[in-house]
């Protein structure tokens, strides 16, 4: 059964082998990544997409209060790495996320990941997550 669980005390070579071994991966979900934008303000949030006990996908997002406005960004540049052909694989894990991002107290999700063809795309998904959360079955 597909969940998404909470990484937070994963060690930096453990984490960057699971983004190696995930569908794609990028420098900006590395744990080095993370540490770097940890001196900006920047929270790290680690996620990994699960099938049973095995990883299938991974995502790495960053949080960080608004200035001036209440609740805070939760940024996942480049990712999540998941396989993005698999429909039950996105919906969990953009709802992992969005728990996850929620319980951190994240008014807006941003998720930015590179497509897979010739021409490189952006596509941006903002969430601007709703005041209640419906409940979501997971760990972490």
């Amino acid at each position: 059964m597909l969940h998404v669980e909470g990484m937070r005390d994963i060690e930096a070579t453990t984490w960057d082998r699971l983004l190696v071994d995930s569908p794609g991966g990028h420098v900006l979900q590395t744990h080095a990544w993370d540490a770097f934008k940890e001196t900006q303000g920047w929270q790290p949030v680690r996620l990994a997409l699960k099938d049973g006990d095995r990883v299938v996908g991974v995502a790495q997002m960053a949080v960080r209060p608004i200035p001036g406005v209440a609740g805070a960004i939760a940024y996942c540049g480049k990712g999540p790495w998941i396989d993005w052909a698999d429909p039950a694989a996105v919906r969990t894990m953009l709802q992992g996320m969005e728990y996850f991002a929620r319980k951190r107290g994240a008014s807006i999700l941003l998720p930015v990941r590179v497509c897979e063809r010739k021409v490189r795309l952006v596509e941006r998904y903002t969430y601007h997550l709703p005041t209640t959360f419906p409940h979501y079955n997971s760990t972490g």
